[in-house]
């Protein structure tokens, strides 16, 4: 599930960066943190299926968590709460 999540993610930041172009989509500082997220997440599941018992970047699967706070705050912020 999550490389379909991943995969999820890598397709919303291809529109976001065709659509606001490269240097539109990395001077925004949640599209940065997205994408940063977004591209060390595809690291890992290159690095994993590579090298399945060394697996160092998995610590960084709490920035995902941040993501997901984020969303849900937009929509509570977007609900009029």
């Amino acid at each position: 599930s999550g490389v379909v999540i991943t995969c999820i993610f890598v397709l919303e930041m291809g529109i976001k960066v065709v659509g606001l172009g490269c240097a539109g989509y990395w001077s925004d500082n949640w599209n940065a943190l997205d994408g940063t997220i977004v591209l060390m997440s595809v690291v890992e599941i290159v690095e994993s299926t590579i090298f399945p018992r060394l697996s160092f970047l998995r610590v960084l699967r709490v920035l995902r968590v941040a993501r997901v706070l984020r969303l849900m705050r937009s929509w509570r912020g977007r609900q009029g709460c």
